[in-house]
């Protein structure tokens, strides 16, 4: 059951890092860091204008633009606004409590207890259930920064588990 709680977060959390316009942003992006870096005497007009009214120099486009990237930088911040965080040396265990918000150790799932009438249990979400929401979004393994390394093998499941 909590395979697919994981795989529904993972999909409801999959486009939260779309730009306006969904798609049409990411080819937009892309078109744009081409215009620019072809014929940068295009925009010089307008990066001063930029630097004069804000002080600073408008940030380059970046190189490609994956929205599931920016879709699993907010799941991080989801977390950390709570006071949670991945830990990648304890996956097995509930989150890492980092701050005041919701306590690690009941952040889960609250089952009702078959065998004992009205006792419940909390299934805990670990680090190893957000890494799989985050495979789950990225679609592959998480690299650097969303993993201490950059990873050659879905971490988030088993390989028993990969076709989820």
């Amino acid at each position: 059951e909590m395979d697919i709680l994981c795989l529904r977060i993972a999909g409801l959390t999959h486009d939260l890092g779309h730009g306006p316009f969904s798609h049409v942003y990411e080819s937009f992006l892309r078109a744009s860091y081409k215009q620019e870096k072809e014929h940068p005497e295009l925009y010089s007009e307008r990066n001063a204008k930029f630097k004069e009214q804000f002080g600073m120099d408008l940030p380059d486009l970046p190189p490609s633009y994956e929205h599931e990237k920016t879709s699993l930088m907010m799941v991080d911040d989801l977390l950390a606004t709570n006071g949670l965080e991945i830990d990648w040396g304890a996956l097995d265990e509930p989150l890492k409590q980092v701050g005041n918000g919701v306590d690690s150790e009941t952040f889960g799932v609250i089952r009702k207890n078959k065998n004992e009438p009205g006792e419940t249990t909390v299934d805990h979400f670990t680090s190893r259930d957000w890494i799989f929401i985050k495979e789950c979004i990225y679609g592959k393994p998480l690299v650097y920064p969303d993993a201490p390394e950059t990873q050659k093998a879905f971490v988030g499941r088993g390989k028993n588990k990969e076709f989820l």
